[in-house]
Formats: C-alpha cells, sequence, structure tokens
C-alpha cells in the first residue's frame, strides 16, 4: 500500500443525515401490493377445490398406519462379516510381515540332537522318514568310515551307560 492509502482518516462517501431512519418508509410506500398483484396474471400455482378440507386427516392415517423398519446396525450378520474382515485382515498381516526365512543350516546340530533324544524317538521312526536310497548311503558312509580305538573308547565312555551294560 502506499503512503496516501495508510494515511486516510475518512472515507470518501457521504450520506445525508437521518438518511437511513426514513429509507424502510420510502421503499414501502413506492411498493403496493395490490398494484404487484394485478400486474401478475398467472402466478403458476393451483390446488385442487376442497384440497385442504381433509388434507390434515389423510396425513395423521398415513402416519399411523405405517410403521417404519428399524434396522439394527449391531445384527449378528453385521458382527459375523466385521468380524471375518478383521481375521482376514490378522492373517495377512501375520503371514506376511513375519517373513523370517531358516534355512536348514541354521539350526543348532545340538539342539536336533536333545529335542530326539527328550522326545525319546527311536532309531526306527528315525528311519521309517528316510527313503532307501538314504538309508543306503548313510550305512555306506559308516561302513568306509574307519574307527580307532581311541575314537571309540572315547564315545563309550561319553554316550553309554556302564552300570546299565553291567546289570545285563
Amino acid at each position: 500500500m502506499s503512503k496516501k492509502l495508510k494515511n486516510i482518516k475518512k472515507p470518501g462517501f457521504k450520506t445525508p443525515k437521518d438518511y437511513f431512519d426514513g429509507l424502510e418508509d420510502a421503499v414501502f410506500s413506492q411498493l403496493s401490493t395490490k398494484n404487484l398483484q394485478e400486474s401478475i396474471d398467472n402466478h403458476g400455482f393451483s390446488m385442487p377445490e376442497g384440497y385442504m378440507n381433509g388434507i390434515e386427516d389423510k396425513v395423521f392415517n398415513k402416519l399411523d398406519q405405517d410403521a417404519t423398519k428399524v434396522v439394527s446396525l449391531f445384527s449378528r450378520r453385521n458382527i459375523l462379516y466385521v468380524s471375518g474382515v478383521a481375521a482376514a485382515i490378522v492373517l495377512m498381516f501375520s503371514i506376511f510381515m513375519n517373513r523370517d526365512t531358516q534355512t536348514i543350516e541354521d539350526l543348532d546340530q545340538n539342539l536336533v540332537e536333545n529335542y530326539i533324544l527328550d522326545q525319546d524317538i527311536s532309531s526306527y521312526e528315525l528311519a521309517s522318514l528316510l527313503t532307501e536310497e538314504e538309508l543306503t548311503s548313510i550305512n555306506d558312509d559308516i561302513m568306509q568310515e574307519v574307527y580307532d580305538e581311541e575314537s571309540l573308547e572315547d564315545y563309550l565312555l561319553e554316550n553309554v551307560n556302564l552300570e546299565d551294560i553291567i546289570e545285563q
């Protein structure tokens, strides 16, 4: 803004004294409702004869007869739909968000051995999980292995309970 506009103290418009006091009367004196009604030939709206005589009774009869159907928001069907959608979302997040891929190399050998010992899984049950080809390859590997007396003795001392052998 320029400095001239900032320093203006008086507006540029003036009205005569008591102008708005008599304005309403002046406007209504020029408007005559009879003259306006006579100038309009057809106002565009029409009503049948005797329409207003029985309208009140008809409206109240309609209100009494038509009972509106109330639909509950918490119906069994709606709850089943919502719970199904929620379960699907939770399932989707649990499947797709938990992508920790573990390989067979990640398993600890001692953990597997301890699980097999704790669950009392027999060698026959383990053998039933393997195919014939896998069993023969394991058997060939064992037969080709050369055991010295010292390693065999160490194995027996660590893994075999001598008291069980003596009792038999």
